[in-house]
């Protein structure tokens, strides 16, 4: 069929041939490139999003087994869990629950090399255990987590116009520990 056509319409129809497939190049380059990269940003900020999420939602630290507690109290009036006055923030205590044991060690975040032992402990799991400092007969308080909130339990008379702290989230902490560094 080339050879039928004149070197006229050959010409004529290269170009057209060649037009038309640059034309699709031109108009298909930019909007593929751009979906492409639209795509690309949007499975990367998922992603991130995913990680974030794991990181700041974490109640557990790294072992399964640890559990880290962070606590508050208010300087004022608490309504409702509402804090009218300043808060303070209490060093968080990072707990190690061994099930088969039945004891927990702790340490805190000013001091993370410095492990200590308690051995009179009743433990269900990580999220559900109760201990007191020593073996004592009758002991003052009981301590230690039910069903992942921290408790602490008054087994003797106590004084009653010392307010206890309360937990928090790792982010209202560390929310309250920057507004302590202020000035």
């Amino acid at each position: 069929m080339h050879s039928v056509l004149s070197p006229r319409l050959k010409l004529h129809a290269y170009r057209v041939h060649d037009s038309i497939e640059a034309a699709s190049v031109v108009a298909r380059h930019p909007d593929d490139g751009a979906a492409n990269i639209k795509r690309l940003a949007g499975h990367l900020l998922v992603a991130a999003a995913f990680c974030f999420l794991a990181v700041a939602t974490s109640v557990c630290t790294p072992l399964e087994n640890e559990v880290t507690v962070y606590m508050l109290s208010c300087g004022g009036d608490q309504v409702d869990d509402v804090c009218y006055g300043k808060e303070k923030t209490y060093p968080p205590f990072t707990y190690k629950v061994s099930v088969d044991q039945h004891s927990v060690s702790y340490w805190t975040m000013a001091d993370p090399g410095m492990r200590r032992e308690l051995s009179v402990c009743a433990v269900h799991d990580t999220n559900s255990w109760l201990c007191q400092w020593n073996s004592d007969e009758v002991p003052k308080t009981r301590f230690g987590m039910v069903s992942g909130k921290y408790v602490e339990i008054a087994t003797w008379i106590t004084d009653t116009t010392h307010r206890s702290p309360y937990q928090v989230p790792r982010w209202r902490w560390w929310l309250a520990r920057l507004h302590e560094q202020l000035p």
